[in-house]
């Protein structure tokens, strides 16, 4: 199975279609508040990181609004950068009944959640101008002689996934 070719073109039209989200999210979200205090910054990201088109509803089980601002609040009075930790990326499902490539062949799922992540700093920098950094912590190491994946693929995939980061 060969790698996948995404076009520079195909990723610029996503990434134009994302800025567009992006401001009528915010444009939507600012007309329900006034952010001006730390706590109303957060908040309002707290919402956005809740919306359907650039979040998850599912945050909503995750943390609350007052303990989601009582963490956040502090850095954006600090005016500092937020920081979102997360796992994931290990090296390609290789459940056969899903997927076909191998596991060190990231997919158009892949690319697809980078430029969610992408979305979600880039609507919250224009909540909170220091902005958010993303820190994905990937647990493929661990897991790679339990699903049968070499420590080559596990490397090549993040190698793959960095390079359409840096996109």
């Amino acid at each position: 199975i060969s790698e996948i070719e995404v076009s520079d073109s195909l990723l610029d039209t996503l990434l134009r279609q994302v800025d567009a989200e992006i401001q009528d999210i915010n444009n939507e979200l600012s007309r329900e508040a006034n952010a001006s205090s730390p706590e109303d910054l957060a908040r309002q990201i707290y919402r956005l990181v809740c919306h359907p088109k650039i979040g998850s509803l599912a945050n909503l089980d995750n943390v609350s609004e007052s303990e989601f601002i009582s963490i956040t609040a502090p850095t954006i009075s600090a005016q500092e950068r937020l920081l979102l930790v997360l796992l994931g990326f290990p090296f390609k499902d290789q459940n056969r009944f899903r997927v076909q490539d191998e596991a060190d062949q990231p997919d158009i799922g892949e690319i697809s959640f980078l430029l969610r992540l992408f979305r979600i700093t880039q609507a919250i920098y224009q909540i909170h101008p220091y902005g958010a950094d993303v820190l994905v912590l990937t647990d493929g190491e661990l897991y790679q002689e339990v699903f049968g994946v070499s420590s080559v693929s596990v490397t090549r995939y993040a190698e793959r996934l960095k390079a359409y980061r840096s996109y």
